[in-house]
C-alpha cells in the first residue's frame, strides 16, 4: 500500500545563493553562495535589455534571442516602410 507523507527535515538539503528570475518568460537560474556570479550568469547567457519603452533586467538566454529576432523584424520592416515612402501607389 502506498504511504505519502512530508520528507524527513534531515533528507533536505538546504542552499545558499542567488535566484535569478526571468523577468519575461519566469524561467529561474539557481546560483550559489560563493560562486563567482558575473561569470555565471555571463556563462550561462543572461542578460539585461532596454528599448525606449521598457528595462528588462533579467531574461534569460531564450527570450535574449526571443527579443532580438522580434527587433530584426522590426528594422526590416522598418527599412521596407522607408523605401515605399514618397512613391505613388
Amino acid at each position: 500500500m502506498l504511504k505519502i507523507t512530508t520528507p524527513h527535515v534531515g533528507e533536505l538539503e538546504l542552499k545558499v545563493g542567488y535566484l535569478l528570475t526571468c523577468t519575461s518568460c519566469t524561467n529561474t537560474l539557481f546560483i550559489e553562495s560563493g560562486s563567482d556570479i558575473g561569470a555565471t550568469v555571463t556563462a550561462r547567457r543572461w542578460q539585461q535589455a532596454e528599448t525606449e519603452h521598457e528595462h528588462r533586467p533579467c531574461l534569460c538566454p531564450t527570450c535574449v534571442t526571443e527579443l532580438k529576432e522580434i527587433e530584426a523584424e522590426l528594422q526590416q520592416s522598418n527599412r521596407a516602410g522607408d523605401s515605399t515612402i514618397g512613391e505613388n501607389p
